[in-house]
């Protein structure tokens, strides 16, 4: 047996976990569906008047962390300037995102969002000059 106890408590099933996966698959499409109803004259009237992008990447950041913060344990955190960096970048890339779907079309903004990795990889190459190895090909998988 093992001595680590935390590993032999009860945790969810296979199938609660797919189910969870699921759910978050699920909520994770409709953000664009969302979206749409709110920047634009819907049958749902939700947009009349148009609900400005800038306004639904807010409260969408809003109600994230809303949802977030409850699970970090502030003994945890380290606040460091790198921190500042990476909340700006967030902010920015949420901020570009929501405007991207609602000032076009859905499956543009989505087609960036899962290319993403790929551009970022010959960005790495191209303008940081990190060497292209079949290691760093391998996108998606965690390097320790």
């Amino acid at each position: 047996m093992n001595s680590d106890a935390s590993i032999d408590k009860p945790g969810l099933t296979v199938v609660q976990g797919r189910m969870l996966i699921f759910l978050a698959a699920v909520l994770w499409s409709l953000g664009g569906a969302f979206n749409k109803i709110l920047t634009k004259n819907t049958v749902f009237q939700l947009g009349d008047p148009p609900v400005h992008g800038i306004f639904v990447a807010c409260f969408r950041a809003l109600f994230a962390s809303l949802v977030m913060i409850p699970t970090v344990s502030l003994k945890e955190v380290r606040l460091r300037p790198i921190l500042v960096v990476m909340v700006v970048v967030f902010a920015l890339m949420n901020v570009t995102y929501v405007l991207a779907m609602s000032m076009g079309t859905a499956a543009n903004a989505i087609l960036l969002q899962y290319t993403a990795p790929l551009w970022m990889y010959i960005a790495s190459i191209w303008w940081l000059g990190e060497k292209a190895d079949k290691r760093g090909g391998e996108i998606g998988r965690a390097h320790v």
